[in-house]
């Protein structure tokens, strides 16, 4: 692949990173699972739960870095923070709320809901913006480069 490819699939590439925070964030404005049977057998099976969830949390999922599971998505989230954080090219506190997002979300959303209420926190939105936030931030920061300098950051490695 030459270098004006690669240039333009790694800016494509940083843009899934706010688009995955979006479509997170639209699937967690309907609270997920509920203690009734009955209650979340129909909500399940509405169509609303089909579109908004399905394609909202699967289709961020896909774009997220690492796997569909709770576990690997978070240390996959954390060690996406932790790189923009070390890159040295990219802003580091677009890193950090990289990484707090993943924590709100996972652990203090979706792990703490399930153990908690059966249902989704607050938490979950509020990560889900953080998510946006950080993601356009570092999408940015790499978009206002030129070509030769996106390719120049992606290709060179760092020396320790």
């Amino acid at each position: 692949m030459s270098a004006p490819d690669t240039a333009r699939w790694i800016r494509l590439g940083l843009l899934a990173l706010p688009v995955y925070g979006l479509l997170t964030f639209w699937s967690t404005l309907t609270p997920g699972q509920t203690k009734d049977p009955e209650a979340w057998a129909r909500f399940v099976g509405s169509t609303s739960y089909l579109v908004d969830h399905m394609l909202g949390a699967i289709g961020g999922a896909i774009l997220a870095i690492l796997g569909l599971a709770i576990l690997l998505m978070f240390f996959g989230n954390v060690l996406l923070g932790v790189a923009v954080w070390r890159s040295e090219t990219l802003p580091r506190w677009a890193g950090a709320i990289w990484v707090a997002s993943a924590l709100l979300f996972y652990v203090l959303g979706a792990v703490l809901g399930m153990v908690t209420t059966g249902s989704s926190l607050i938490t979950q939105p509020v990560a889900a913006l953080l998510m946006v936030l950080s993601g356009a931030w570092i999408a940015w920061s790499v978009l206002r480069l030129s070509s030769t300098e996106t390719v120049g950051v992606a290709t060179q490695p760092r020396v320790q």
